[in-house]
């Protein structure tokens, strides 16, 4: 679900401004003090705010000031950044009954850089504020436990948070309460419930309200789609474990495979999706590099192969469909993943991250087994210079490979497995240099091999047809 706080990180922190200010001495200045560190007022700069905040400290230590305080050092308005004096005010104000400093704080944590991002203290901070009664921590605790996100993944918990958080109306706390329901997370389904509490979130105009009222299934609907793959393959119902497994000669694990990459729900009790995957690796000093494509995406990896059985990926991202982003595009990092190789067979757990909300994605499983098509021999190298994608593939298919040298007369050609030459393309001249040809082949189902003839060079792939 899509949550656009990362750009608008200060706005939300700048909210506990706008709280009841205390009845005390120097009330007026306080005011003064928030509205200029606003940037409502300018009658003083943000020094002489922070000044005036942090001198009715001496009177009185108001959880109000010392989140207003936080904020300040947190985001430098007025005082050069300290994340340390701000985590201490904010902690203080939490402390002295101020929920909304545990948001900010928790808020901190979550949206710091990827590599030091701390889901743990987001959610202990998150928790506190739940615990002390605010409603937007009960909300925030609650989309932790719901993904796992920093604690143990729990439906049954996130529910009873976002049902205490939809008592002000909050829109998103209706529209998780309307997917649990509809979904039958952490609550009995109901569809009638979930249609109410959505239809309620979108009368507060939130989109992801909108988006989920229009899609006709649910996220984990059972008549969902089936993806055809290999008899000797099997879909686990339930997000399954992984005794990570490699062979000490990772060049082992070289070669063409096919098979389904499956999407579970965050409890990994409940497939979400299926799509065909096809991985095409090469491998060198235990390194390996290819062509992964998962239904329409397609992305060139590289990843080093731990002895522990790990993919750990360098610099790998994928544009990807994503049911709760309103642009339906997400871009997602590959993390690693965990695999395990036995008898021609790779399985594996495989986890994304999104780089637009900053979190792990959805936990996945990857069944993959070795083409059994006869291969060419790959002894000259010439094999490991080209790809097709997207495999299988219905109408259209792109074709690229590389030329170590100009070529006066190229061409593409389809054989059946059987050897009979069912279409050819002309080329032309080519110079040297990596080459990308798009076509719509006129086959019916099924596996052919493609050839790209380029003088005394022939490259060779499989490629498969299906509707």
């Amino acid at each position: 679900m899509k949550k656009k706080l990362r750009k608008c990180h200060v706005f939300v922190l700048m909210l506990a401004m706008t709280h009841q200010m205390p009845a005390q001495v120097n009330y007026d200045d306080m005011r003064l003090a928030v509205d200029v560190l606003k940037g409502k007022e300018t009658t003083h700069d943000k020094t002489w705010a922070v000044n005036v905040l942090e001198e009715s400290l001496e009177t009185k230590r108001d959880a109000f000031a010392l989140n207003v305080l936080g904020i300040a050092y947190l985001n430098g308005l007025g005082v050069e950044p300290d994340t340390t004096k701000a985590i201490a005010y904010m902690e203080e104000s939490g402390a002295n009954g101020l929920g909304m400093a545990y948001h900010n704080l928790g808020m901190y944590y979550k949206y710091l850089p990827p590599s030091r991002q701390d889901f743990v203290k987001a959610y202990e901070s998150f928790r506190k504020g739940a615990n002390a009664g605010s409603p937007i921590c009960s909300y925030d605790a609650g989309f932790m436990l719901y993904k796992g996100l920093g604690c143990k993944q729990n439906y049954t918990e996130a529910f009873e948070l976002f049902r205490k958080a939809s008592v002000t109306d909050h829109a998103p706390s209706l529209f998780m309460l309307g997917l649990c329901y509809r979904n039958g997370y952490g609550v009995s389904r109901d569809e009638g419930a979930a249609r109410f509490l959505l239809e309620r979130s979108a009368k507060y105009d939130y989109r992801d309200a909108m988006d989920e009222l229009n899609k006709e299934k649910s996220e984990n609907d059972p008549n969902r789609h089936f993806v055809n793959i290999d008899e000797t393959m099997e879909i686990p119902a339930t997000m399954p474990d992984i005794e990570p497994y490699v062979p000490d000669n990772t060049g082992a694990l070289a070669g063409k495979y096919q098979g389904v990459l499956v999407t579970y729900d965050w409890s990994g009790q409940y497939v979400i999706s299926e799509r065909p995957l096809t991985v095409d690796m090469r491998e060198k000093d235990g390194h390996l590099s290819g062509l992964w494509l998962h239904g329409n995406d397609s992305v060139l990896f590289n990843a080093d192969v731990t002895p522990q059985g790990e993919l750990k990926f360098d610099s790998t991202e994928v544009v990807s469909y994503d049911r709760y982003a309103v642009e339906k595009k997400q871009l997602y990092r590959f993390d690693k993943a965990d695999i395990s190789y036995m008898d021609e067979y790779i399985s594996g757990q495989l986890r994304l991250y999104s780089m637009e909300e900053l979190e792990p994605a959805r936990p996945m499983y990857l069944c993959l087994r070795r083409c059994n098509y006869p291969m060419a021999d790959t002894q000259s190298g010439d094999n490991s210079k080209i790809w097709a994608y997207p495999n299988p593939f219905k109408s259209q298919i792109t074709v690229r490979f590389e030329l170590d040298e100009p070529c006066a007369s190229t061409k593409i050609c389809l054989y059946t497995r059987s050897g009979v030459n069912m279409q050819s393309y002309n080329l032309g001249a080519l110079e040297a240099g990596e080459h990308t040809f798009t076509f719509t082949p006129n086959l019916t189902d099924g596996v052919y091999a493609l050839h790209v003839v380029a003088g005394e060079h022939v490259y060779q792939t499989i490629i498969i047809r299906e509707r």
